[in-house]
């Protein structure tokens, strides 16, 4: 038989965990659904990772630079107008930008990037793309139009190098404007649980119907003895 301290901490335990899997979903839910945490999750990932590229720039070109960049920051490099080394395949910036070393909202495919181009030297020009919204014409289970910053950002959002009359400013790591944003708020849909989430409902369901179960095994033998 489980000592009397033993069996309340259970129970504590279990009512610690049910806490835990409210407060998680919850937690995830205002992330993912609330206005202003999407705004912010697409103004650290645009901050994030042009700060990356900036600092990529400083340390120099070498043969391991794409391992500098974060993973869905793509890169090309051209000595004049060839092009000698790259991290993708599957789009080529075919838009030059008219600022040199400033990042710029293009559209590629329907999708949104913001490109920037600096030279070496010379001879040598590296072009960066960051794709901040990803369209596909045809969608199955893997391939789904989506933002990078946050999937639950709705596809619908307007990303503009012209002023929005209802958007917000989107600036790199140096503080510039880069694009304005226009979030369509009643289109944000509410999230669904996740494996995750189930795996951790079924858990908190073991453990109370594990402590019911001692805490009657118990309370049986404590009636027994008297």
């Amino acid at each position: 038989m489980l000592k009397k301290n033993h069996v309340h901490s259970l129970i504590i335990f279990t009512l610690l965990f049910w806490v835990f899997i409210f407060v998680r979903f919850y937690w995830n839910n205002y992330q993912n659904t609330n206005s202003l945490q999407l705004q912010k999750a697409l103004q650290e990932d645009v901050y994030n990772k042009t700060r990356q590229i900036d600092n990529a720039i400083i340390r120099g070109y070498s043969g391991d630079f794409s391992k500098q960049l974060p993973k869905d920051v793509y890169f090309f490099l051209y000595r004049e107008d060839q092009l000698i080394d790259w991290n993708t395949n599957v789009v080529l910036p075919r838009y030059q930008p008219t600022l040199e070393d400033r990042f710029q909202l293009i559209t590629l495919n329907n999708s949104k990037y913001l490109i920037k181009a600096k030279h070496l030297d010379r001879h040598n020009k590296i072009i960066f793309l960051l794709p901040l919204f990803l369209s596909y014409p045809v969608e199955n289970e893997y391939l789904k139009t989506h933002f990078i910053a946050n999937k639950n950002i709705p596809v619908n959002t307007i990303l503009s190098s012209k002023q929005l009359k209802d958007g917000f400013e989107l600036k790199d790591n140096a503080s510039n404007t880069v694009a304005f944003v226009s979030l369509h708020t009643k289109d944000i849909k509410n999230m669904a649980p996740n494996y995750l989430d189930i795996i951790l409902v079924i858990i908190g369901v073991f453990f109370v119907y594990a402590s019911i179960n001692i805490s009657n095994i118990n309370l049986s033998r404590k009636r027994n003895q008297w």
